[in-house]
C-alpha cells in the first residue's frame, strides 16, 4: 500500500534536485511501466527496471490537471519491480476527467537517486461498461440501452447546435464528450469527483465533458434536456467564457429553452397559470442567475424560453444576434437592450406580457364605475351632515 511522504513535495524535490547525480558504476534502465486505477477507489503504479545498484526505496509522483501540486507516494520494491498503490478518499480524490502526469524515482543503498521518464494517464469513471459511439464534434459514453439509444442522443445534440445557429451567428462547438448516466446518483458522484457545478440537471460548460441522467425508456423528455445542454455549450464556445458570463441567466437558460424544441403543453399550462396567479418572478430577479427551488427554477426557464421566441418573432434573428451581442459585451441586464432595439428591459418585459397573456392595462381593471358610485354617496353625507349641523346651531 502506498505511503503518502509526509514532506512538502516542492521542498522534497528541490532537495533532489540539489543531490549528486549517480556514479557511473551505477545504472538503472526503466524497462516498463503501468497505471490503473478504480475510479473514486484507488490508484496503481508499478515500474519494472534492472540495476546494477541495490535498490532501497521507490516512489510516484503525479500531478493532476493543471494543479501545481505533486503527490508523492512510497511503494514497494521486489526483484526489479516497484508497485505503488494509493488509496483514495476525501482528501486526495484526483479531479475526474482530466490527465494525471507521473514519474517514478527510486534510491539505491549508496543514496543514489534515479528517476523514469514521464507518463501520463487520463482520468475517467470506469465504473461502468462503457459503449463508444462519435458524430462530430460528439464522441458519446453510454453504459445502458442499445445503438438506437446512441443514434438518438448524438442526433438531439446535433439538432442542439442547429437550433442555437438558427437564431445566432454562431460556430458549432469544440470537440465535447457526452457521457450518459442512467442513475441520477452517479451522475453527480462523477460531477462532484470532476470539480463541475452541477445543480438541476444543468452544468457550467467549458469542461470538454458533459454529463447526463438519461433512461433509454424515457427518451424524449432526455432528448430535450441533451439539446438544452449542448445549447449553452454552443453559447459558451461561440461568445468565449466572458461573453458568456455576461449574459443574463433569463436570456441564457432561454436560448438553451427554445434548443429544446416546441413548448411541452404541460409547461405552457404552468406558465399561464403562474402569470394569472401573479407568481411569474419579474425579468430583473432573473439576471444574476436562476430561482434555486426546483419549481420557481422550471417557471422561470419556462418563462425566459417564451420570452426568447417573443424577441426572436418580433425583432427577427438579425435584431435578436444585435441584442446577444450587446448582452455579450456590456453584461448590462437593464440597459443592453437599448443598443439592440431603443428599450430597456423593463419595457421589453413589458411589451412581452401584453403580448403573450394579452393583460391590459392595469388602471383598466381598476373598478371606475364602482368607484365613482361610492364617491358620489360619500359626497351626498357630507352634504346632509353639514346641513344638520348648521340647523342645530
Amino acid at each position: 500500500m502506498g505511503r503518502l511522504i509526509v514532506l512538502a513535495a516542492l521542498v522534497w524535490l528541490a532537495g533532489f534536485v540539489s543531490i549528486s547525480p549517480a556514479t557511473a558504476q551505477e545504472v538503472v534502465e526503466f524497462t516498463a511501466q503501468t497505471a490503473e486505477y478504480r475510479f473514486a477507489e484507488r490508484l496503481e503504479f508499478s515500474a519494472e527496471f534492472t540495476s546494477t545498484a541495490v535498490i532501497l526505496d521507490g516512489y510516484v509522483f503525479y500531478q493532476v490537471g493543471e494543479s501545481e501540486r505533486i503527490w508523492v507516494y512510497e511503494g514497494d520494491i521486489s526483484r526489479g519491480r516497484l508497485d505503488v498503490n494509493v488509496l483514495l478518499d476525501e482528501h486526495n480524490q484526483p479531479q475526474g476527467f482530466t490527465t494525471i502526469r507521473y514519474w517514478f524515482r527510486i534510491a539505491s543503498d549508496h543514496g543514489e537517486f534515479f528517476e523514469s521518464p514521464r507518463y501520463t494517464l487520463y482520468y475517467e469513471d470506469n465504473r461502468f461498461d462503457w459503449q463508444q459511439a462519435q458524430s462530430d464534434p460528439f464522441t458519446l459514453y453510454w453504459h445502458a440501452g442499445g445503438p438506437d439509444f446512441a443514434v438518438a442522443v448524438l442526433a438531439a445534440a446535433t439538432e442542439g447546435v442547429g437550433r442555437v445557429q438558427a437564431v445566432l451567428p454562431l460556430p458549432a462547438p469544440r470537440p465535447v464528450t457526452l457521457r450518459v448516466y442512467v442513475a441520477e446518483a452517479d451522475l453527480q458522484r462523477a460531477a462532484e469527483l470532476a470539480g463541475y457545478p452541477w445543480a438541476a440537471g444543468h452544468m457550467q460548460p467549458g469542461r470538454g465533458v458533459l454529463l447526463f441522467a438519461l433512461a433509454p425508456d424515457g427518451e424524449a423528455e432526455s432528448l430535450r434536456q441533451v439539446r438544452h445542454e449542448v445549447a449553452h455549450l454552443t453559447l459558451y464556445d461561440g461568445l468565449g467564457a466572458d461573453g458568456y458570463a455576461n449574459l443574463p441567466a433569463w436570456l441564457n437558460e432561454g436560448i438553451a429553452t427554445l434548443a429544446e424544441g416546441e413548448p411541452d403543453p404541460q409547461q405552457l399550462a404552468l406558465l399561464y397559470a403562474a402569470a394569472e396567479a401573479g407568481a411569474l418572478p419579474p425579468l430583473y430577479s432573473l439576471c444574476a442567475e436562476m430561482p434555486q427551488d426546483a419549481v420557481a427554477a422550471q417557471i422561470a426557464s419556462i418563462q425566459s424560453g417564451s420570452l426568447v421566441r417573443y424577441l426572436v418573432q418580433r425583432f427577427n434573428v438579425t435584431g435578436f444576434a444585435i441584442l446577444v451581442e450587446a448582452y455579450a459585451r456590456s453584461g448590462d441586464c437593464l440597459n443592453a437592450p437599448r443598443a439592440a432595439f431603443g428599450v430597456d428591459l423593463l419595457q421589453l418585459e413589458l411589451d412581452w406580457r401584453t403580448a403573450s397573456f394579452e393583460q391590459p392595462d392595469p388602471l383598466a381593471q381598476v373598478p371606475w364605475g364602482a368607484i365613482a358610485t361610492a364617491a358620489g354617496v360619500a359626497a351626498v353625507l357630507w352634504l346632509l351632515s353639514r346641513l344638520a349641523a348648521r340647523s342645530g346651531r
